[in-house]
């Protein structure tokens, strides 16, 4: 993977169609983002970007830190370092794809 923005990633690498069911079903249903080996590259590539992605999202919804806005998640279970890396590329995947697509996220 050639180093750009997470975003410019995303854009390269999905149809639009793909995007719009990411941000309404979330980004797991991405090709190549549903399996651990595939998100956690894909994290070290474009941490910097994902981290500032999802806090920016945090602080919109009124969240100073944004482990506190993970914290109002409650069908999640972060018991891992390579789940939460993961985790955090399937949330700033699904904002992405909701910017991308002009869409809500939910």
């Amino acid at each position: 993977m050639e180093k750009t923005t997470f975003k410019a990633w995303m854009k390269e690498q999905y149809t639009k169609d793909e995007l719009k069911l990411a941000c309404k079903k979330g980004a797991f249903e991405l090709p190549g983002l549903s399996i651990y080996s595939k998100t956690s590259r894909v994290y070290a590539i474009y941490k910097e970007d994902i981290w500032e992605i999802v806090k920016i999202k945090a602080e919109k919804n009124g969240h100073e830190h944004l482990m506190a806005w993970f914290a109002t998640f409650t069908d999640v279970v972060l018991s891992e370092p390579d789940s939460f890396e993961c985790y955090l590329v399937w949330v700033a995947a699904k904002i992405v794809a909701c910017q991308l697509t002009r869409q809500k996220f939910k």
